[in-house]
Order: C-alpha cells, then structure tokens, then sequence
C-alpha cells in the first residue's frame, strides 16, 4: 500500500497512519516499508472492506468536496481540482480537473486569474495574495505536541502571511487529520474577501522588497 494523500507532505502522511491505526481491530497492524510505501495487515476482513476502510480513513483529512461544490454553485462559482505543479492526481466530485505535469508559469497563472483558491499548500495562498486572489487555508502548518493538537505557537508559515493581511479567519488548522470546518464556512470567507485592501497591501509589500533588493546590490558595488 502506498499512502499519499491530496494534501500530501510527511505530516499528513503521519496523520493518515495515526488514523488508520485507529480504526484498525486488535490483532490488525501496519507498518512502514520504506517513503510512503506501508502494509496494512487485516484479520478476518475480505479485500473489498479492507478497502472501504482505508478509503474512509483518508476521507478524514478532507473537507467534503462535494458539499464545497455544491455551496460554490450558489454563487455560480464552479470548483476545479487543481494540484501542485508535480503533485499528483486525486479522487474528486468537480466537473473539472487540471492536469499535470504543470508549467510553473501556467499554474501561477491559474491562481492569479481564478474566483478563489481553496487549499493546503503555502505557496498558492503567496500567490493568491500577491495578485489579490481569494482564499482560504486549510492549514496542516506548524508544530504540534504529543496528541497531533497544533500549538499556535506562530509556527505556521501560513498563519504568520495571513496574519499580516489581517485574514486568520481565511485560516483553520487540521488537527489529528481533522478540522472542524464546513463548506459554507469556507465559501463565506471568499465571498467576503477584501480584495482591493489585499491588492493594496501586496503593491507596498513588492514595493518594500524592490527597494531592500536595490540598496543591497548598491551596498554590493
């Protein structure tokens, strides 16, 4: 079996184990090969329910897209499956999916011309913010203690960017692989995006950056 889930990284990985450790019966174990490679014994279970299982583990760490889909289409909004630009395909209710490989430069550009971004990776909500886009993080950033629970220790490079345009309610963290979060919440805060202050924001941030990137080539010469 190989676990790599849609909002793949070593912790939701860890997450997805913890989870189907869980769930698994008293004389059922898994256990790790190698990367992302595991086996899963099962005792007294036929294949199709052992895969029912592990499908409904994973379920866990995902927002119900199918509910987000249905609460996008009020506005007239439809919902993309869109990866990282070497990420991988996932199981998905939308019409629509992008594929990959990816350009680099055509998934900056998806971000920046789409109604909203709606994800786990750091990098997209950069972009969404540079140029304005809205969005909302469902963040798996950041230290946790011994139970999986994230200390909101300011750890999260997620939280800290949202903090600084004033955003944290775009924000919830995933914890044990789970977040209390329902799709009206999420399409809520991108209908209520500040647009034009993000924008605003973003513009003197650049400019901050071209002007410190300009006095250390000067300092340089």
């Amino acid at each position: 079996m190989r676990i790599r889930p849609p909002f793949a990284s070593d912790k939701v990985i860890i997450e997805t184990i913890k989870i189907i450790k869980n769930s698994l019966a008293e004389k059922e174990f898994i256990f790790r090969l190698e990367g992302d490679n595991f086996i899963v014994v099962f005792e007294n279970r036929t294949e199709k329910e052992a895969i029912k299982l592990l499908y409904e583990c994973i379920d866990k760490l995902k927002i119900k897209k199918k509910e987000l889909k249905k609460e996008f289409a009020k506005y007239e909004m439809h919902c993309i499956a869109f990866p990282m630009p070497v990420g991988i395909r996932f199981k998905h209710p939308f019409a629509y999916e992008i594929g990959i490989p990816l350009p680099v430069l055509d998934w900056y550009g998806l971000i920046k011309y789409a109604s909203a971004y709606v994800g786990s990776n750091m990098h997209p909500i950069i972009v969404s913010l540079h140029n304005g886009t809205p969005c909302y993080s469902i963040d798996y950033w950041g230290t946790t203690d011994f139970w999986g629970n994230h200390l909101g220790d300011g750890s999260s490079k997620v939280a800290h960017i949202l903090k600084v345009f004033k955003l944290e309610k775009n924000r919830i963290s995933i914890n044990k692989g789970k977040c209390d979060l329902n799709a009206k919440q999420v399409v809520e805060s991108i209908i209520s995006f500040p647009r034009e202050q993000v924008i605003k924001q973003a513009k003197s941030y650049a400019n901050e950056y071209e002007q410190m990137m300009k006095q250390i080539i000067a300092s340089l010469m």
